[in-house]
């Protein structure tokens, strides 16, 4: 038997969330790769503004699964998802990135033949005005790369590139960020 659990921060617990509407709901969802065989048997979660909520499981367990099927990469066979109590299933990734949420898969997350630089701007496709401000907020919290923005991303180190991916992720300022295996390949510094 698999199992998935939902770990959240000691603040969170302490913070009752009976009075306030999730920023993102999933019930009941029922999603998985091959036809008929599903990953996801009627997980439901709730995410509340300000909550960090980590996801833990063994291999196999349906957290990445989860996780793609929040960001509409997987389609549900069954339940809801939705986000500031609006459906979002069946949204497109640029869609739902628009609505403010983003995500950072586990692997392949940069585009290696851009330099940082330019892989950043990516991040900030659908507010360009904003650019600047929002590579200084990424660059205070990931000095590296800010050492080496004209660097190709492809020479990085896996912990560097999923910096980066981060980094990209927060340029749109998301309400909701979904990061899968966020410490993968970091350097404990």
């Amino acid at each position: 038997m698999r199992t998935l659990v939902c770990i959240m921060t000691e603040s969170c617990l302490k913070m009752s969330n009976a009075h306030l509407k999730p920023i993102v709901q999933a019930k009941n969802i029922q999603a998985g790769y091959v036809p008929g065989v599903n990953i996801l048997n009627g997980c439901s979660l709730d995410l509340y503004e300000n909550e960090i909520v980590g996801i833990i499981g063994p291999n196999g367990a349906g957290k990445s699964t989860l996780l793609k099927t929040l960001f509409g990469l997987l389609q549900i066979r069954e339940g809801s998802i939705e986000h500031n109590q609006e459906s979002i299933v069946g949204l497109s990734a640029h869609e739902l990135v628009g609505r403010g949420i983003g995500y950072v898969p586990q692997r392949d997350n940069v585009f290696r033949s851009l330099s940082i630089d330019e892989n950043l701007e990516m991040g900030a496709y659908l507010r360009p005005s904003d650019f600047e401000e929002r590579k200084a907020f990424v660059v205070q919290l990931f000095p590296r790369l800010g050492e080496r923005l004209k660097q190709q991303a492809g020479s990085l180190s896996g912990g560097e590139r999923q910096m980066l991916a981060m980094g990209r992720a927060l340029m749109m300022n998301p309400q909701v960020l979904l990061l899968d295996e966020p410490s993968a390949g970091l350097s404990p510094e």
